[in-house]
Parts: C-alpha cells; structure tokens; sequence
C-alpha cells in the first residue's frame, strides 16, 4: 500500500521528439502523480518556420510562434547570424538548429525561460 510503479515506454525517437509518451501508471492509497509542466512543455512539438536571420529578430519570431519566454541581450544577438528552421521541434531543439555555427546557445533557466548565451570564449584586449 502507499506504492507508485511508474513505467515509461518510448514508443520511438520521432514520436518522442512529438511529445508523445505512453505511461502506465499503476496507483495505490490515492496518490496522484504530478507532471511538471516545465517537461511537458519542453517535449512539445511546436510548428515553427523562421528563415534564417540576425539573431535577434530570430529569437522574436521563434518566441511569438511559440509562446515560450526566450531571454537575450540584443547587443550579443543582433549581429550573429542563425541557420534557418522548418519543422515540427520543441523549443530547445529549435534552438539547437537555429543557433549551430553561431555561437549561440539556449540553456533554460530554474524558473523555465530560456536565456540566450554566448558560448564563444570572451576576447581579452591586448597589454601593451
């Protein structure tokens, strides 16, 4: 009594990436699983189109077809360019293609936004 089995299967990658995930819950004594929504939301599949652009004006299309809270300073975005993205993927992943070769990255915040980096290392100006 009071025991919770949990058991994921995953049907396949493709479906994964969909958002689709098959749980067997066995429950006992009342427990109620709660899913956070933070997870859920990360396995979304989301319809996103955004050509390639400056950073910036890519990061505010991808948020507005979305709905997803995406943090950046727009003096490290403006400027770099992204690789553009068609398809069905989740926020992350989006970002993953969207920001290959720019040297950008999503990393998600513990309050669930995402907040864009520079993964380049800082340039030190020279001693003289």
């Amino acid at each position: 009594m009071g025991e919770v089995s949990i058991k994921l299967r995953y049907i396949n990658r493709n479906l994964l990436t969909r958002g689709l995930v098959v749980f067997t819950l066995q429950l006992f004594s009342g427990f109620t699983p709660v899913m956070s929504a933070t997870i859920l939301a990360e396995a979304r599949c989301h319809e996103i189109a955004v050509p390639a652009l400056n950073a910036a004006e890519a990061i505010r299309r991808l948020a507005k077809q979305t709905g997803a809270k995406l943090l950046f300073g727009y003096e490290l975005a403006k400027t770099r360019p992204t690789q553009p993205v068609k398809g069905c993927f989740s926020v992350a992943r989006a970002m993953e293609i969207m920001f290959k070769d720019s040297g950008l990255k999503g990393v998600r915040s513990s309050k669930g936004a995402f907040v864009v980096v520079s993964i380049e290392p800082a340039v030190r100006a020279p001693k003289p």
